[in-house]
């Protein structure tokens, strides 16, 4: 019950997180628009990092909820996934495009950093309330 707990209201607040920075980018770009703020590929790596992002959480979490005393590994192990899989789509998306490269990497390690930071908050949140059991 508790582990559903804390998946469901994660979710529900990442969502409004995000949905809060797409609608920033958006509005950024709308009143920028002769300035390229904006990859090309912004919108995929923003989809494909939340994804991510939610798939780590919900990993660590289960990790967690196991085994306590293994949870920071499983914590460590869930973000070093999560960077990897993202660094591959970068790379990728470096490779195969031919765009630019300092706006594609600002925006692809702002939105990686945004999420990442929203993640670790979560996680420990989780790990406060375990501390004081």
């Amino acid at each position: 019950m508790k582990l559903q707990h804390s998946i469901s209201r994660f979710l529900i607040y990442f969502a409004i997180y995000s949905l809060a920075l797409a609608g920033i980018a958006y509005l950024l770009a709308k009143w920028l628009a002769p300035a390229q703020l904006l990859s090309p590929n912004f919108w995929l790596m923003f989809v494909f990092i939340f994804f991510l992002t939610v798939i780590a959480y919900v990993l660590s979490v289960f990790g967690l909820s196991k085994n306590p005393e293994v949870g920071t590994m499983t914590i460590l192990g869930g973000m070093l996934i999560k960077m990897l899989f993202a660094l591959s789509l970068f790379i990728f998306i470096r490779f195969k495009s031919d765009e630019n490269l300092l706006v594609l990497g600002l925006n692809f390690f702002s939105i990686y950093l945004l999420f990442t930071v929203f993640e670790v908050i979560s996680l420990l949140r989780i790990l406060r309330h375990q501390i004081k059991r």
